[in-house]
């Protein structure tokens, strides 16, 4: 790839952040009586009270039908995370919807990094460009919430057990037990992340031959829990306050939907392949060339590694939160469009393979710059003029016109 060419693609992804940051709301147009407002009322108490008051936020949680509608205080490392953030910024709303911004810029200089080591410049390039005009991280880099902090350590999770994977370096293996123990402290629903990792290491030693001891299979599983759980025991006041808020999130007790929004009854139930078409309503172009990408690889029957493992963790990551009731929204598997923006890349490059070298990357570049524009019009149409604050099918379909 010529230098003209990777500066039209850094500057275009610059422009994308910029947009990014240009956008965040105002301090008067958050959801306080939604999920922002809960992790605005984390953190200013936290902040002012001291990291104690994070056992009192748990057992109001545990007491009370009401607070579990709200985000979970297993939450311990988001909730430090902003509260340090508010310490050095103004205790405002805008100030948590920045600190996901930085979040947003992180995790694509990671995918970047990731990408060239183990891609190419090429591919990197192409999928940092159309990875930070996603509609979906962008609008999720820009608000108070939660989702882009635990996205950035959900894909360091998977670039860095794909670099352990490879290379077998120990380094890599202790920095993934450091991001997938806090992973899970972002977002406890990162605990989904283990059948992947399983299957995954077990498909890599016993399909590839990939000599790993099994030693670190074990320690993948343990470390992570014997972590998140001393730190729930320190932070929620022993072992049986930390057990009486797990229970209180993980265990169903009666009927769920009793502990349920109406929100979330009425806009985040449905069929499995929801997922399928609020991605392809936010990325259509990019979803497509993902769908040409897997079905390439089936026809051709290319069992390369690299493109196993990544379609590996979106198939095991659709198949669980299949299973989920009343939470199917987009947002909660934003991971996922890291590999559809990632498998569209690479296809833009097989597709025009067969050109000549300087008319392939003209091809590839003027197809991304086309995908770039599309993919930030429907950005600014449905998170800035139509003002969407949780992607939910109903919303981004009313959005975009296709239903009333």
């Amino acid at each position: 790839m010529s230098m003209l060419y990777k500066i039209i693609m850094s500057v275009l992804t610059l422009f994308s952040v910029l947009s990014v940051f240009l956008t965040i709301p105002s301090e008067g147009r958050y959801r306080i009586a939604a999920d922002e407002g809960s992790y605005y009322f984390y953190a200013s108490s936290v902040g002012k009270y001291g990291p104690s008051m994070i056992a009192d936020i748990g057992r109001a949680y545990v007491r009370s039908d009401k607070a579990k509608l709200q985000p979970s205080p297993l939450r311990v490392g988001h909730i430090l995370a902003i509260t340090f953030w508010l310490k050095i910024f103004p205790t405002t709303y805008v100030s948590l919807a920045r600190f996901s911004f930085f979040c947003f810029v992180l995790f694509l200089l990671c995918s970047f990094y990731f990408s060239r080591r183990h891609f190419g410049e090429d591919v990197a390039y192409i999928f940092t460009m159309l990875l930070s005009v996603s509609p979906l991280m962008m609008a999720m880099g820009r608000r108070a919430l939660s989702d882009m902090h635990g996205n950035l350590w959900c894909g360091l999770v998977i670039w860095l057990f794909l670099d352990f994977l490879r290379y077998k370096k120990r380094f890599s293996f202790y920095l993934l037990l450091f991001a997938y123990s806090f992973s899970i402290l972002s977002r406890e629903s990162l605990m989904t992340l283990y059948p992947f990792l399983v299957i995954m290491f077990l498909v890599s030693k016993y399909v590839y031959k990939n000599e790993l001891p099994l030693s670190y299979l074990a320690g993948i599983i343990l470390i992570p829990v014997v972590v998140v759980g001393l730190v729930y025991v320190l932070f929620f006041g022993g072992v049986h306050g930390a057990w009486n808020i797990v229970s209180a999130v993980f265990i169903i007790h009666g009927n769920v939907a009793a502990t349920t929004s109406q929100y979330a009854l009425s806009y985040s139930s449905g069929p499995w392949f929801r997922y399928l078409i609020d991605f392809i309503v936010l990325s259509p172009w990019t979803f497509l060339l993902f769908l040409g990408f897997v079905g390439h690889k089936l026809i051709s029957r290319d069992c390369e590694w690299r493109t196993v493992y990544f379609a590996g963790y979106f198939v095991t990551m659709l198949f669980i939160f299949t299973g989920v009731l009343y939470f199917k929204d987009v947002r909660f598997l934003i991971n996922l469009d890291m590999v559809i923006v990632l498998f569209s890349a690479m296809y833009l490059l097989e597709l025009f393979r067969q050109s000549k070298t300087e008319y392939q990357m003209r091809l590839v570049l003027i197809s991304a710059v086309i995908i770039f524009f599309v993919n930030y019009v429907t950005f600014s149409e449905i998170f800035c003029v139509q003002d969407v604050y949780d992607p939910v099918s109903y919303d981004l379909l009313s959005a975009m016109k296709i239903i009333p």
